[in-house]
Parts: structure tokens; sequence; C-alpha cells
């Protein structure tokens, strides 16, 4: 596993000592970069050593680093390990151009310096969910795997973009290509940058609104499904026998730790839900039904990400000998991405009737309304209201991108996919290199998309494919209950009521939960102040007045902190100081 971050001079002379140096110095928190300098693009990178095999190549004709696992598959299904994947890779790269990345199923990004032909190729995943981050400016082209990294870079000039932060602010992330600073953008999904003697272009590889649909519906549409996640399992196990996964009380890591155990891994299931909790139970019953090693870490920070990272040192801790370690220790199966790809979880049956019958705008305004997506203006200045219009248009925008060349209904759920999956995991890229732990994330796997996006949306709504995917599981671990989502078919298997639900009663109590409002709201508070662009669009004396009234406890607005926040980012990243 590697973090790079390359620079390119458009006109194809030499980059200067100086701005090469600046690579280096960009990478400097996560460690001593290596160089590697090649006519007129430079490149530095860190290898991580989290995933098996080197993640760079050098040698006469190419030059080629890679983040993540590509996950060659050959026609025949057979996927490629990882050191021979990023060669048979790239030398298909060289040869074929970025046509040869169709054959990639991973989460992936990587750059290729075609050392014979003067030529640059930077790509994503097809679903983009490992992300490239990019900018230009007059005499140059930079990339870099981490948005931190590019950040980094005196040599750009950083300016916030509100509307980014407006639709931050509404959805959880920027919409499209946009970052929360001009002018670094996302690369986009199943895209490869190019550059050489003609310019700078970039090529779509892969395109989810153009498949060739194959119309599966019922039995032959739940076996197709359940086929093609066996092998995304199977193609990312790689002759591992003993693994670690996380096992929740859900439905997403129930299905990767039940197929591994089918395929005889030794599996460590870990769990870090709160005590009384629905997560916590029924992953423990799960892993006594199928004989994981199971492990709990039920007390912690309050902070997700924390949390998860507390739970990992606790089982280090609990498993000193080596014995015990997983063939790749820095690797976690995880079920990131089943619940929106597999469950449509964020839309309704009424969404997709909607789109079919009455058109764009109507199913993106019913699209805000059923998932409460929305801007308050009350915190906005009075000429920057127009931003709370934002989101609407951003659906509207996304919609009509695709609109003909795939049906309604599931032009809705790409809508999800192309969106919300895609940065579901950027923050967790952003902390790889202090954290040193990765995942495996099957979920993603092109060909298991593929077998849900060519088909109609309609029985996959409300989890109920879903639901039959988890009936047919082995070892007893589709008769123990799992967490469901409100609105969605119920768990058909009676539930303990006593059990609390992640998603009406949360996993914190009372006052844990007023401890995270007070922390955003000192947070708040201070950035009102440090960062004045924020003025631009936000009242700051509205700001520090909610700011001030929550945290002597005369009012709860941490909803409006909350939204409040990615305005603050940006004009936080715009000012380096």
């Amino acid at each position: 596993m590697a973090i790079f971050i390359s620079a390119i001079a458009l006109d194809g002379s030499p980059l200067a000592a100086s701005l090469a140096h600046s690579l280096v110095g960009a990478l400097a928190p996560a460690g001593q970069a290596e160089l590697h300098q090649d006519s007129s693009c430079a490149v530095a990178h860190i290898d991580l050593g989290v995933w098996p095999g080197a993640s760079t190549r050098l040698s006469d004709d190419r030059f080629a680093v890679i983040a993540a696992d590509p996950v060659l598959v050959e026609p025949d299904g057979r996927a490629w390990a990882r050191p021979a994947g990023i060669d048979v890779l790239t030398e298909r790269l060289l040869s074929r151009g970025p046509d040869a990345l169709r054959d990639a199923e991973g989460t992936y990004a990587g750059l290729l310096i075609d050392r014979k032909r003067g030529r640059v190729h930077v790509f994503t995943d097809k679903l983009g969910v490992r992300p490239v981050y990019w900018a230009r400016t007059d005499k140059h082209v930079f990339l870099s795997s981490t948005f931190w990294a590019l950040h980094a870079l005196t040599e750009l000039a950083l300016r916030p973009d509100w509307r980014a932060a407006a639709e931050t602010a509404a959805f959880g992330f920027p919409m499209g290509d946009r970052t929360l600073v001009e002018p670094i953008s996302l690369l986009a999904p199943g895209h490869c940058l190019t550059l050489d003697g003609a310019g700078l272009s970039q090529q779509a590889y892969w395109r989810w609104d153009e498949l060739p649909q194959q119309g599966l519906t019922g039995k032959a549409l739940l076996e197709h499904v359940e086929q093609a996640f066996h092998g995304a399992v199977d193609r990312r196990m790689q002759g591992q026998s003993k693994v670690m996964a996380f096992l929740s009380g859900g439905m997403d890591s129930r299905l990767i730790t039940t197929r591994l155990r089918q395929q005889g891994a030794r599996v460590h299931s870990l769990n870090f839900a709160p005590p009384g909790s629905q997560d916590l139970v029924f992953g423990r019953l799960v892993a006594e039904a199928t004989g994981c090693e199971h492990f709990e870490y039920s007390q912690g920070a309050l902070d997700f990400s924390l949390r998860q990272t507390e739970a990992l040192h606790a089982w280090k801790a609990s498993h000193p000998d080596p014995a015990d370690a997983p063939e790749q220790p820095g690797l976690i199966w995880s079920g990131d991405g089943g619940s929106v790809g597999l469950g449509h979880v964020y839309l309704t049956r009424d969404a997709v009737q909607m789109a079919r019958d009455k058109g764009t705008p109507a199913v993106a305004r019913k699209l805000l309304t059923d998932n409460n997506i929305g801007l308050s203006p009350h915190l906005l200045r009075a000429d920057q209201r127009q931003l709370a219009e934002l989101p609407q248009r951003a659906i509207e925008e996304d919609l009509n991108s695709r609109a003909g060349a795939v049906e309604p209904g599931r032009n809705c759920h790409l809508f999800f996919m192309l969106n919300d999956q895609r940065r579901h995991l950027a923050k967790h890229f952003e902390t790889l290199h202090l954290r040193r732990v990765d995942f495996v994330l099957p979920f993603f796997d092109g060909r298991l998309l593929t077998a849900v996006l060519a088909n109609p949306v309609d029985d996959f709504l409300e989890h109920r494919l879903y639901n039959e995917l988890m009936a047919r599981l082995p070892m007893g671990a589709g008769q123990i209950p799992w967490q469901a989502y409100p609105g969605h078919a119920p768990c058909p298997i009676p539930v303990d009521s006593n059990l609390r639900r992640q998603w009406q009663d949360g996993w914190y109590e009372r006052s844990d939960a007023r401890a995270i409002s007070s922390a955003l709201m000192r947070r708040l508070l201070g950035q009102v102040v440090q960062y004045p662009a924020v003025g631009q669009v936000l009242s700051r004396t509205k700001l520090a007045a909610v700011s001030t009234a929550s945290l002597l406890g005369l009012r709860d607005y941490q909803y409006l902190a909350e939204q409040c926040q990615p305005f603050l980012n940006a004009a936080a990243l715009a000012d380096r100081r």
C-alpha cells in the first residue's frame, strides 16, 4: 500500500529541484519519502507496508506506484495475487492504455509513467472509492492519493469553495469532483488522467450508466448476486487461511465472515459496539455459530474512528502470541458498501416511482425529504441565502447527467453510489499513514456492483433481496437476528426488544451525547474567531451566539453547528498561516 504525490510540467521541461523537494516535504507526516524523477515528472512516495508485496515498479520502460489492491481478474474469473497483478496491470496499461483498467475489480488508485513514450497515466477504480486528488496551475499538474499531502504544497494558491462547503453541510461530502478548496479536484470514478505531448486529457474507461442490462429478477437475480458476492470475497482471500474481520450485528459484516468461514479461513472477528446494543449481542451470536474467534471492545472513545482504533490496539494487547496474528496483520475485512450497494438503504419505493412518473425536480425534492437532507439558511449571511438551494440543484444536475442513459429508478440509486459511496471512506484514507491499517472491501468489487447495477432496481429496494441472501447463509448464521434499518423490510427473526437499536436509540448514553455536543461547540467557537474568512458566507455573530447558548445549556444547537463546520473547514484549509 503506497501513498504518493506527483508534479508534472505541462510544457515537458525538467522540474525545478525545489519543487521535487516540496513533494518529499509534503509526505513528511507519513515518514521519509522516496523520490522518483523522470524527465518532466517527479513522484514522491511511501510504501506503508500494509498490503502484500511492493507497491512500486521500476524498470527501463516504466515507473508505477499503486495504492491498495487492483484485484486484476481474467475473463475466466481467475484473480491475480497482488504482486503479480500489479506487474500484469502495468504491462497492459503500457500496451493497451486506460482500457486495461477494465479488468481491475478492486478499490485502488495509481500512477504509471510510460518512460518510452513520455506519458503519465493517473487513475482510480471504477467507483472512485480510492481517491486521486489533482490540481492544475499555469505550469504544472499536481496529483496525490491523499488530500492532506496535496493541500500541503505551497505552490498551490488555495481558496475556499463555498459551494462544496454548502454541499458538505447538506450531504456530508461535496458533490461531483469538488473539494472544500479550489483548485483541488477529485478524479472522477472510472477515469484515467493522461499527460503526454498532446497535453492533458481525461478518459472514462468505465461508466456505470452504460452497462449492458441483464434484466434478472426473482430467484435468478438472487442466485446471480449471491454468486457475485462469493466471487468478490474469494478473489480477495488470495490463499490466506487466517484473517481479521469486523463483525457487527448488521448484515454486511455477517455475509463476509460467514463466507470466509465457509471457505475454511480462521477468522479473528472484532466488535466494538456499546453494551446492551443489538450490534454487540447479534455479532457475538454469529461468531459463536460460525466459529469465529471473537473479540469485543464495548467501552472506549465516543468518536467512531478513534474507538475502532482503540479496539484494534486492545485486540493486539490481548493476543501477544505471533501465532495468533492474521497473515496480513494490517488488513481487516470490512462490510463498508453493503447497505447502499445491496440494501439500497437511502432509496424508497415512492422515490423510484416518482422518478419514473414525474421526472427530475420532483424526485430530487423527494430524495432530500426522505433522507432529511438540507441546508438551514438561518446562519447564512443574507446575501448568501441562495446556498440553501444548492442541495436540490446538485441532485438534479447529477441525475440529469445520466438522464436517458439509464432507467430512472436505477439512476436514483446511482446518485448515491457515485456520490455517497464514492466518498464513503475518504476520511479513513486520509489517516492511513497514521493507523497503518487498511480495509479489504468486497462490497465495492466491480463484478459484484455490475451484478447489482445491471439489473432492475425494484427487487433490491427495502433490503428485500438482501434479506433473502441472509436467509441462505450457512452454519446457522441466517437464523440469528440482525439489525434492520427503520422503514425497510424488518428482520423476519424475533428480536429482543430490550436491546438498543443503532439508528433510533443511538449508540451512546445521554451524558455521552452531551459531551460530544459540547466538544463540537467549543471547537466551533474557536474556529469562528480563528478563521474570519468564513464571514463571507456565514454570520459570525450568530455563530458565536449559537455556540455560547449551547455551551451554557440554554438550547441544543448541535444540528446547526454540524452544518456550519464544513464552511469553517473550508476557511481553515485555505488559510495556511
